[in-house]
Order: structure tokens, then C-alpha cells, then sequence
């Protein structure tokens, strides 16, 4: 079947039904970003320790080696 824009451009295919929230769908999504916050600071944090190392030098290898330590403290 061809691309069709008049298709995308309907109704309905934007007419998008909302999702129902309930209090725990929303506890759950505040609890997932809590724990997304806290892993992206502990991140940073050993990024700077790497840094101060002064080892690597290339920020790809920085973060990867930032991910690889963490998941090492965290078993």
C-alpha cells in the first residue's frame, strides 16, 4: 500500500483516545523518572571522577566507562 497523505492528515488518525490515569499508573511513572533522575546523576558524578582521572579523554569512552562502574557498584 502506497503512502497516502490524506490519510495522515485525517481525522481519524489524529484523533487520539486519552489514557485513563489512576493514582498508581501516575506512582509508578513518578517512581520510574525518580529512579531515571537518580541513575543519570550518579552517572554524571563518575563522569567527573573519570575526568579528573585524566586516563580517557574521548566522551563516548567516558560514558561508557561511567555506565560500566556503576553497573558494577550496583551488584
Amino acid at each position: 500500500m502506497p503512502w497516502n497523505p490524506e490519510f495522515y492528515m485525517s481525522k481519524m488518525y489524529l484523533k487520539k483516545e486519552p489514557k485513563e490515569k489512576t493514582l498508581e499508573t501516575e506512582k509508578k511513572e513518578l517512581e520510574d523518572s525518580y529512579k531515571q533522575s537518580e541513575y543519570q546523576q550518579k552517572i554524571r558524578e563518575e563522569m567527573d571522577k573519570i575526568r579528573k582521572e585524566g586516563k580517557i579523554k574521548d566522551w563516548r569512552k567516558i560514558i561508557y566507562e561511567a555506565e560500566k562502574r556503576i553497573k558494577k557498584e550496583d551488584k
